[in-house]
């Protein structure tokens, strides 16, 4: 489970990654057309298509595309891209072209010529119909465009379906994710749940049927070394260790470790111990540790000696 929602992470991520790199890539790509400056400081004309007068499929209406495969740099740099449009006699003809916005085009001022794109405007007074269009992006003069309403109800439909594609392919993986964190949760609760009953049947089957609030099993003679009076005196299989809590000097991740008192039976006396205490969590830690400590193996002048262990339930 953990390693599923490691790898939907992953592809979420590079999913991500790969839209942001397409997203600034076309931003640079934008914004190095928008100036058109070179290392030499030196400023390109616009691009155009430029195939002068072509017979044509395009009507005046809706948009279409010029169809024309010559792009042409500008000669002038103030030059911007341009189309026109005629129905003379039965024929359709596009001419596409560069040309100076301070000059007459076929006898019209262009009025458009700061627009990002080709609107075509028809001209009155002309023998047929004759249409013309102006503006300053790079190849904008590729794409003629007669209805912008049209125009903009079909870009807006065209960026709704390109959200809708994205929604639809995030979406999935979204569910996925949230799916294997809740499942792999759930995993974790029930694996705990598992593991505490265990432990409580395991206390339960060891406990002495003399036991009220406190019960406590300590480990047989033979696995451990008592040398301390008060340790010795005690009946194991009965009886705990006379043990007070001082103060907690440190802590860990499966275990506390306090400074106590070893009280002897009827006098005030003690002896100084250390007590590492176990939550019911790590009852696996615990009996491991127990069973380290218990190996006779370990019994040496310079390792602390180890007096016994037992099993609190509180």
């Amino acid at each position: 489970y953990l390693c599923l929602m490691y790898g939907t992470c992953i592809l979420i991520y590079s999913l991500l990654s790969i839209y942001l790199s397409i997203y600034l890539s076309i931003s640079f790509v934008a914004e190095y057309r928008e100036h058109n400056i070179f290392s030499g400081g030196f400023k390109m004309g616009k691009l155009c298509k430029f195939c002068d007068v072509k017979l044509t499929t395009c009507t005046n209406e809706g948009h279409c595309c010029s169809n024309c495969n010559i792009t042409s740099i500008c000669e002038h740099k103030n030059e911007i891209c341009a189309a026109v449009w005629r129905k003379y006699n039965g024929n359709v003809t596009l001419e596409t072209i560069c040309h100076d916005p301070t000059l007459e085009l076929h006898g019209y001022k262009l009025d458009d010529v700061n627009s990002k794109k080709c609107f075509m405007k028809e001209k009155k007074g002309a023998g047929g119909l004759l249409y013309m269009c102006s503006c300053k992006d790079d190849e904008c003069n590729d794409e003629i465009i007669f209805s912008e309403s049209k125009y903009i109800t079909s870009s807006t439909e065209v960026k709704y379906v390109i959200a809708l594609v994205a929604v639809i392919c995030l979406v999935p993986l979204l569910v996925i994710t949230i799916a294997v964190i809740i499942i792999f949760y759930f995993y974790r609760v029930q694996r705990r749940r598992k593991l505490n009953k265990a432990w409580e049947k395991n206390v339960k089957s060891r406990k002495h049927k003399d036991c009220s609030d406190v019960c406590a099993i300590m480990l047989d003679d033979d696995r451990s070394d008592i040398s301390s009076t008060c340790a010795n005196n005690i009946n194991h299989n009965t009886e705990l260790l006379p043990i007070e809590l001082d103060t907690l000097v440190g802590k860990g991740r499966f275990a506390e470790v306090y400074k106590a008192k070893l009280k002897q039976n009827t006098s005030e006396q003690f002896e100084t111990v250390a007590v590492k205490i176990f939550s019911y969590e790590e009852y696996a830690s615990w009996k491991t540790e127990k069973d380290i400590f218990s190996d006779i193996n370990l019994k040496h002048e310079n390792i602390l000696q180890f007096l016994t262990a037992e099993e609190r339930i509180d």
